[in-house]
């Protein structure tokens, strides 16, 4: 006999009349997400970036 796992560590099972609300994610679900979304990168990291981009293309031949 196997014993039974603490109920939080058991995945949930949908009964089978159970309808899933959202049985796929869609593009219209992440522009709705992206209205209320805020920055998680300052400015001076989004020119590190890109320098780090720019120094990569160089090194690699590209970007000219």
């Amino acid at each position: 006999v196997r014993e039974r796992e603490p109920q939080c560590h058991r995945p949930t099972a949908r009964h089978a009349d159970e309808r899933d609300p959202v049985p796929e994610i869609r593009r219209d679900h992440f522009e709705e997400a992206m209205k209320s979304a805020r920055r998680s990168c300052s400015d001076n990291d989004i020119r590190k970036y890109e320098l780090f981009v720019q120094t990569l293309q160089q090194s690699r031949g590209f970007g000219s």
